[in-house]
């Protein structure tokens, strides 16, 4: 009888000849298992009653439903490696479709995505609300800014004063889709202590009250020490704000004016 050693033990070659068979059969059993499993899974997958066929949009009152359910549905229109649907219910790239569709709509601030049932995509969408313009000059085209600066449409036109103009150098749909300025709140709360309708935006910034008085400051600085010199400044019983021309705040702790 011949022996064969497996390094731990010793068998004889016939048991060890059943023993390798056994194990064969088992990798071959587990192999055939984890096919049928993916193929199961495949089947499920690529059911008409798992893929999603209806997009239903709530909350695009300006940008219109028929537009964003296009895109989604074009976005989930591919497959996986040239098998698995983009639009089963089950693995849907909700958060590239979100992403794709913020990205595609600047005016959605928020998208929220849900299944009313395997074949239903319900896309709840809120739009920014218009705060102000960006404009180049007051013959350009001007874009919305909502209240934390970002700019996320084109604008119709409208009348001189309706909304606070902010006029920049560049042109003004460059800036479509992503913020104006880090500080833009900052700057929207230091606006408001005055009767003012639009600022220039540059090495300076400019803010034109409507009397006509502009207040010039430089760019980075403390806004709350500089409207606390202004403040100052305006306590003076001589001063009156409408009737100045410039009021410049450029040089540290002083307020020169015209």
């Amino acid at each position: 009888m011949k022996i064969v050693s497996t390094g731990k033990t010793l068998a004889s070659e016939d048991f060890y000849r059943r023993k390798l068979q056994v194990r064969k059969k088992k990798i071959i059993f587990s192999a055939l298992g984890i096919l049928i499993a993916l193929l199961a899974i495949l089947i499920v997958l690529r059911l008409e009653s798992f893929q999603i066929r209806d997009i239903e949009v709530v909350g695009a009152e300006v940008i219109g439903a028929d537009r964003v359910t296009k895109e989604a549905d074009t976005f989930l229109s591919g497959r996986y490696l040239w098998i698995i649907p983009k639009n089963s219910t089950f693995i849907y790239p909700d958060g590239s479709l979100e992403k794709f569709l913020l990205k595609s709509f600047p005016r959605f601030s928020s998208i929220d995505l849900s299944l009313s049932s395997t074949k239903r995509l319900v896309v709840s969408v809120v739009e920014r609300e218009p705060h102000t313009l960006l404009c180049q000059n007051l013959q350009s085209d001007c874009y919305f800014l909502d209240s934390t600066g970002f700019v996320f449409d084109k604008a119709p036109f409208f009348s001189r004063g309706v909304y606070f103009t902010h006029f920049i150098e560049a042109r003004p749909e460059e800036f479509l889709g992503k913020k104006l300025l880090g500080n833009f709140e900052d700057l929207s709360k230091f606006v408001k202590n005055f009767k003012s309708e639009s600022i220039e935006i540059a090495e300076d910034y400019k803010l034109r009250l409507k009397s006509g008085t502009l207040i010039i400051w430089k760019k980075d600085v403390d806004l709350g020490k500089i409207y606390e010199n202004l403040q100052a400044f305006l306590k003076n019983p001589q001063v009156n704000l409408e009737k100045l021309k410039e009021i410049d705040l450029r040089t540290p702790n002083k307020v020169f004016y015209k």
